[in-house]
This record gives C-alpha cells, sequence and structure tokens, in this order.
C-alpha cells in the first residue's frame, strides 16, 4: 500500500509536467513528500496549519494558514489535492511575474469580488506579522518595520490611483511593474511565504 500512495499515476504525472514549471522528478519528490504529510491525498485546513506551525515555530501562523488555504484551494472543496498543492507550488516558486501577481492577488482578494479592500489588506498583513512573531524581529526590525496600519496605507498610496478605496487586479499589477520594490510591501519584510 505504501508504494501505491508514493507513486503519481502516469497519466496525472503528464499532466501536471504540462501545466506546472516542475520536471517529471520533482513532481515525483513532491508527491511523495505530499502522500507522506497527507496520506489521505488531501490537506486539510488542520494539516496546512500544522505544517506552517512547523515553519513559522516562532509565531502564529494559524490565520496566514487559512489565507494560504482559500488561495490554494482553487475548486472551494474544503481541501488542497496534489494538484492544486503543485499548481500553487510551482506559481510561487517559479511562476511569471505576472503568476505571482495573480496568485497573490486572489490572496488579498478574499470574498473573490475582484477589488481588494483595506479591511481585506490589513487582515493579510496582520496575519502575517502573527506567522513571524515578535521573536523573529530584532530590536532594530521592530523599529523600522512599519505598523500593519502603514504598511495598509502605503500600498493603497501606492496601488489605488482612482482613489476609490479600492485595489483591481489593474491597478494592483500596474503598480508592481511600474515599481517592482512595491512587492517588499506585499511581504511585509521581504521573505517569500511559502
Amino acid at each position: 500500500m505504501g508504494l501505491l500512495n508514493s507513486k503519481i499515476p502516469p497519466k496525472t504525472l503528464k499532466d501536471l509536467t504540462y501545466i506546472t514549471e516542475f520536471t517529471k522528478e520533482e513532481i515525483q519528490q513532491y508527491y511523495k513528500s505530499f502522500r507522506k504529510d497527507c496520506p489521505s491525498g488531501k490537506l486539510s485546513i488542520e494539516e496546512l496549519k500544522k505544517l506552517y506551525k512547523k515553519r513559522f515555530p516562532m509565531g502564529d501562523a494559524s490565520f496566514f494558514a487559512e489565507h494560504a488555504f482559500r488561495t490554494f484551494d482553487t475548486n472551494g472543496d474544503g481541501t488542497i489535492d496534489f494538484r492544486e498543492f503543485l499548481c500553487g507550488l510551482s506559481v510561487n516558486l517559479r511562476g511569471s511575474l505576472k503568476e505571482k501577481l495573480e496568485w497573490t492577488y486572489n490572496m488579498y482578494d478574499q470574498d473573490k469580488d475582484g477589488a481588494i479592500t483595506k479591511t481585506e489588506v490589513l487582515e493579510i498583513i496582520m496575519a502575517t506579522y502573527k506567522m513571524y512573531g515578535q521573536g523573529c524581529l530584532l530590536e532594530k526590525d521592530i523599529k523600522n518595520n512599519p505598523s500593519p496600519e502603514q504598511h495598509v496605507e502605503r500600498m493603497f498610496n501606492a496601488m489605488d490611483k482612482d482613489g476609490d478605496e479600492l485595489i483591481t487586479l489593474k491597478e494592483f499589477t500596474l503598480a508592481v511593474y511600474k515599481d517592482p520594490s512595491l512587492v517588499r510591501l506585499m511581504q511585509v519584510d521581504g521573505s517569500e511565504n511559502m
């Protein structure tokens, strides 16, 4: 049984090689690891929270994990299957700037209405701060890091060009293409999230 769980079906492997930026060998490794962490083949929100907790032990990653889960769970069935996981990972690790921006935008656009509000941005920024935890910041970083509210204001000042208190995908991508340093504002401390 363990052997069956660690092998990806050939048709699925071929399909994933085509739609992601990973090689067959990388996909097989990710599949083996995914099945080890998720023997059922489906990742639940609680399992994702545990994985984030391992990766960010100094903070509380549960809120950020909920947002990541929502973004990975593209079919909205309440679980992340291997295909969803690998496609999201492919975008985050090897996707084009356009793909990464769309993925990030979808994380911020929590209600999927095509516009990001200050409330949505603040929730993601605060979740990111909690994930890293105060124990991860040196005293100089605490002094230099803006508050979550300051982050929100900086993002909106840079991106909300029509002043309607909403950021559309077009405003979001145009702003980052115009000023790539804005990516740092979205990541709180410049680190990649997952």
